[in-house]
């Protein structure tokens, strides 16, 4: 389990770090960039698909992972590629073509679906020292967590290295509770997809000379969302989801008070503005830099709490 990790690990990295700087190369040459302006904070048009180099280096680096060790493929791996592979190609179709907002959700409860009814579900609950049986209501909780998910990462992509790097603290917190609790599928994946954001953020980094998009946002999110759903489904009476609302509190917190900020204006939840915790704090004098920093420091120590608790 250990070494199939270690080795989609680098295939990712190595992968990313070829695949990212080709990517660019491509989107620039096809005028696929992303204006400034608006809530956007680059000062000047960056290629979008960087998703894309990371979504191919992470598939690669899983194939890899299960040829060198098979036990790596069991569990819920072919549920979560599924739902990871269907939201990053809706997040692609919007780099490219810029989806209106409900087909995007459309897209993403699609992803959300096909994942569950693939087997990865809730069933029960850890509560009050016991367990809680979900019934009915466990695909409809699974449903709407992944699509929660898969929107707080991509609202909180605003800063050059924000979603990267608050994705990638995360990612490490699941993988160590994956290999505590011996879940390959998760621990695979967790750890290809660390290795595919770090080479990406090398990229990515103040001033980005490439930005993830919504394929990669939405990608990462799904990753982030069906990794949190398997490690609870595996083990419910001592992962609660609590832990694994903890260790995606940034992203969540910022979705959560977007939504009702947006409600309280009486405006439509998918309106977008500039009123995110990243453009708040740069409101109050913070550089981007900085920002970034105290973000990804914040996800990084509730990851490291959520890890301990599921000791």
């Amino acid at each position: 389990m250990l070494v199939a990790s270690a080795v989609a690990f680098v295939v990712a990295l190595v992968s990313s770090l070829v695949a990212t700087p080709l990517v660019r190369d491509a989107a620039e040459r096809r005028e696929l960039l992303d204006e400034p302006g608006g809530r956007k904070m680059h000062v000047r048009a960056v290629p979008r698909l960087g998703g894309a180099a990371m979504l191919l280096a992470f598939l690669l680096a899983v194939a890899v992972g299960v040829a060198a060790d098979s036990a790596a493929g069991g569990g819920h791996l072919v549920a979560m590629l599924a739902g990871i592979g269907i939201v990053s190609a809706v997040g692609l179709v919007d780099d490219l073509r810029d989806l209106a907002p409900l087909a995007k959700l459309a897209g993403q409860l699609v992803a959300a679906i096909v994942t569950v009814a693939l087997g990865l579900s809730l069933t029960e609950v850890a509560w009050f020292g016991g367990t809680v049986q979900l019934g009915w209501a466990g695909p409809l909780l699974t449903v709407a967590w992944l699509v929660a998910v898969a929107n707080a990462v991509n609202l909180i992509d605003g800063l050059d290295g924000l979603a990267g790097g608050v994705s990638l603290a995360t990612l490490l917190a699941f993988a160590a509770i994956a290999l505590m609790r011996e879940q390959p599928a998760v621990l695979l994946c967790t750890a290809a997809a660390a290795g595919a954001v770090i080479a990406f953020l090398a990229h990515n980094r103040p001033p980005a000379s490439i930005i993830m998009g919504d394929a990669g946002s939405m990608f990462l999110g799904m990753l982030l969302g069906t990794s949190s759903v398997a490690l609870v489904a595996a083990d419910p009476a001592r992962i609660s989801p609590l832990l694994v609302i903890v260790a995606l509190a940034v992203p969540l917190a910022d979705m959560t008070w977007a939504v009702v900020r947006r409600l309280a204006s009486r405006k439509s939840i998918f309106t977008a503005d500039s009123n995110h915790i990243h453009h708040q704090l740069m409101a109050r004098g913070l550089g981007q830099g900085r920002v970034t920093l105290l973000l990804v420091a914040a996800s990084a120590a509730l990851g490291l709490v959520a890890a301990l608790l599921a000791r």
